[in-house]
């Protein structure tokens, strides 16, 4: 019978692996003998969607959580929940197994106990600040090889979230290319040190498996370096007469936008990335109601037919919501206006040069039970670009937060299987994977029949007299 060991590592991102690799030895060797590496995060890829879809097997649109900053995700709980996991929907993968017979270990919270203070009164000390993560680290790999030799789990999984902090604080230090970059300090080795010890890590525990136990590697997004401009698309979609600000002077918007630059604080932005991160039992930090409710203090709503909503922070993932009453009172008709704008979008220019990859409407990128909580249109900027939702400023603004945080998460995660068995057929119409796809496979490999699923098993196993 095989069993599965799955660490999940938040932030891990295949590009470092592959930069970093000759010096990891056990992740290489994952990497040389597993059929993937990298799995397309959810849109957009932020922890608390990622990770609802890897631990549930479904869509943003059918588990229900769209972004960071979607009202909709805080207040609409009108469907069906799991106990403890508050606005997610859909049977996590350990319980569908557990509920099979399987032996079953599922770690997801980090340390309840951490004083998030203390690492805060760290930021300006990046090493200090590492020492901590590490250390802490450190403890919880330790419990958790523990954890695994006191009982033969059919499954086992834990996860880590120390990556996504360092990488999010720190890229700018480790990339030459960054804009950013200030040359040889003595903090250019403290993400590879984290690669270093995760690599470790993962020795540890695949010295530990036992026969035909199969270890998976998962992470739900990547990291890249952060935008170092932002677009104004609420003041693109007031120049288009399609936004109707308030009436207040113009200079008072754009005095108000630059005083909160210059008194961004890092505690601020560090409790932000530390709140709601991915947990079953997270709540959304209350300063996201406070920043929407801010955005839409400046905005008639009842007279406006489009407005950006922020589903993933100043990155390059967005979205318009579209005002159906308010399109009709126009005499327009809500496709037509959408068509319009998904062509506009796409078109759009800075200097000459486009900078919207893509623009969809939301029923081409996702389809389920809680679309609706996406907003009528999604897209994707360059990723030297980040969405903000200012008005009265200019089109294109510079990125002042990147002398605290210069990383930002990507769509590239990690999913690397090794030491699978024999009789593992990886599924003859192999595509990329995508975090959903995880659940789906690792019930595959403990022979549990899940229920209906968006993602799809990438291994089945042979029966067991069949070679």
């Amino acid at each position: 019978m095989t069993r599965v060991v799955i660490l999940g590592i938040s932030g891990l991102d295949p590009d470092l692996l592959r930069v970093y690799g000759s010096s990891l030895p056990a992740m290489r060797h994952l990497m040389l003998e597993s059929p993937f590496l990298e799995c397309r995060s959810t849109f957009p890829p932020v922890p608390v969607s990622a990770w609802a879809s890897i631990y549930t097997g479904r869509n943003p649109a059918n588990h229900g959580i769209s972004g960071i900053g979607s009202m909709d995700d805080f207040e609409h709980r009108d469907h069906p929940a799991l106990p403890g996991q508050g606005i997610v929907e859909g049977e996590t993968f350990w319980d569908i197994a557990g509920r099979a017979g399987k032996r079953v270990f599922a770690s997801t919270k980090i340390d309840a106990n951490q004083d998030h203070s203390s690492i805060i009164s760290l930021l300006r000390k990046p090493d200090e600040f590492c020492r901590v993560l590490y250390e802490r680290t450190s403890q919880q790999a330790a419990a958790g090889l523990k954890m695994l030799k006191r009982a033969p789990w059919d499954l086992f999984f834990s996860r880590f979230d120390a990556l996504d902090y360092v990488q999010h604080l720190l890229w700018r230090y480790s990339d030459p290319a960054d804009p950013g970059y200030p040359g040889n300090t003595p903090y250019a080795h403290l993400i590879a040190d984290f690669y270093d010890l995760f690599d470790r890590i993962t020795g540890s525990f695949r010295a530990a498996l036992g026969q035909e136990c199969v270890l998976l590697i998962v992470s739900g997004y990547g990291f890249g370096r952060r935008c170092i401009r932002r677009l104004q698309v609420n003041e693109w979609l007031r120049s288009r007469q399609l936004l109707t600000p308030r009436s207040r002077p113009q200079h008072w918007f754009s005095q108000r936008y630059l005083a909160r630059q210059r008194k961004i604080r890092p505690a601020a932005l560090f409790t932000h990335l530390q709140l709601w991160d991915g947990m079953p039992e997270s709540r959304p930090s209350p300063a996201s109601h406070e920043s929407l409710h801010r955005e839409l203090a400046g905005i008639l709503t009842e007279k406006t037919i489009a407005r950006v909503v922020d589903l993933a922070g100043i990155s390059p993932f967005g979205g318009i919501k579209l005002n159906r009453a308010c399109i009709e009172q126009r005499n327009h008709t809500y496709e037509q206006v959408r068509k319009t704008l998904l062509v506009d979008l796409a078109q759009l220019r800075v200097k000459g040069q486009r900078i919207v990859n893509w623009a969809k409407a939301r029923e081409d990128v996702y389809s389920g039970k809680f679309i609706e909580r996406f907003p009528d249109i999604l897209f994707e900027l360059r990723s030297d670009f980040g969405v903000d939702t200012q008005l009265y400023v200019p089109l294109v603004t510079q990125e002042p937060v990147r002398r605290f945080i210069s990383g930002e998460r990507t769509m590239s995660g990690v999913l690397l299987l090794g030491n699978l068995p024999e009789r593992a057929q990886i599924c003859d119409d192999m595509r990329e994977p995508s975090v959903a796809d995880v659940a789906p496979t690792i019930l595959s490999l403990l022979d549990v029949a899940g229920a209906r699923l968006d993602g799809k098993a990438l291994v089945q196993l042979q029966p067991a007299n069949i070679i």
